[in-house]
């Protein structure tokens, strides 16, 4: 009977959390809940792309999609407070207030075939065990 009423009130409690989160009435972030707060639409976007900007280590390869519609690649090679500067065949300064959204095309020190590598590797090691184990069986039957 007790566990019944334990399952019962875990069920209740899930219910009610999962509508107060879907209303909105528990606590978040207050830009999401109060634009007009923090500032306009737009104040709230660029402090994004800069925050989205500053986690970004330098010499990543990034595509910059600007608010006209143009889109960007380069190295990031330089921030500051109201703008960054993008390298590619020539360095571009960029003001933040600019940037419709960013995305990491490649970071600093990964490769582009990656995932071939960790096949190959994966492979390898297979194979090695396979093989490791047939030379360790047949040690045991002589």
């Amino acid at each position: 009977m007790c566990k019944r009423k334990t399952a019962m009130i875990r069920q209740i409690l899930s219910t009610l959390l999962s509508s107060l989160l879907v209303l909105g009435l528990l606590p978040g972030k207050a830009e999401a809940r109060a634009p007009g707060a923090q500032g306009s639409k737009t104040e709230i976007h660029t402090a994004q792309i800069k925050e989205q900007i500053a986690g970004i280590p330098l010499q990543t390869y990034v595509r910059v999609r600007l608010q006209n519609g143009e889109d960007l690649r380069g190295r990031l090679s330089n921030r500051s407070e109201n703008e960054f500067e993008l390298q590619s065949a020539d360095t571009l300064t960029i003001k933040y207030s600019d940037v419709k959204s960013v995305k990491v095309l490649q970071a600093l020190g990964s490769s582009t075939n990656s995932w071939a590598t960790r096949r190959l590797l994966v492979g390898v090691a297979v194979v090695g065990a396979i093989l490791g184990i047939a030379f360790w069986a047949a040690s045991q039957l002589k």
